[in-house]
């Protein structure tokens, strides 16, 4: 009936379901995870024409971007569907571990793209972009194994619509304007 429509497959209109949603952007968050890794250690090993500092910069700014919505869609309109638990209060936790290490990462990055490259800095950018590849890796392992589940067993259609419709507006893409 309709409420497998918004848990499972493509909603009407090729609309995705709110878990659909999750799951799409844990995966993104995974793969631009690996091409940071993969662009810093080429950086740390001498190995960049260019490329590999502009694939970190993209990442850092993919990560700020869509890390901040996915975690507004967690914060904002999934925990509070949710009954509180340690699962929801861990997960808060490494969001702000995350933009933690997302800021720091930043930092050396920008001193890096500046002109002001040193081997310690380029060390940082390595450490960095592999910490936050690790923080969003176990993150969303956790949330794929022990949150998602949840979301299947605690909302109704209702409230899988109103997060999805939440979750589409912070992304500009609510209904369509006529």
């Amino acid at each position: 009936g309709g409420l497998s429509v918004v848990l499972g497959g493509r909603m009407g209109g090729g609309q995705r379901s709110a878990v659909e949603m999750l799951e799409r952007s844990h995966r993104r968050l995974e793969q631009w995870g690996a091409e940071l890794c993969d662009a810093a250690a080429r950086i740390g090993a001498g190995d960049d024409d260019g490329t590999a500092l502009a694939t970190v910069k993209e990442a850092v700014a993919f990560f700020e971007r869509s890390g901040n919505n996915h975690v507004a869609d967690e914060e904002q309109s999934l925990f509070p569907r949710l009954p509180p638990s340690p699962l929801i209060e861990r997960l808060i936790g490494e969001h702000q571990e995350q933009t933690a290490i997302l800021g720091r990462l930043q930092a050396e990055v920008t001193g890096l793209a500046d002109g002001q490259p040193s081997d310690e800095r380029i060390g940082r950018v390595v450490q960095l972009a592999n910490e936050l590849e690790a923080a969003y890796r176990a993150h969303t392992e956790l949330e794929d194994r022990e949150l998602l589940p949840l979301v299947d067993a605690s909302l109704d259609e209702a409230a899988r619509t109103a997060m999805l419709d939440e979750m589409r507006a912070r992304r500009g893409k609510g209904r369509r304007r006529g």
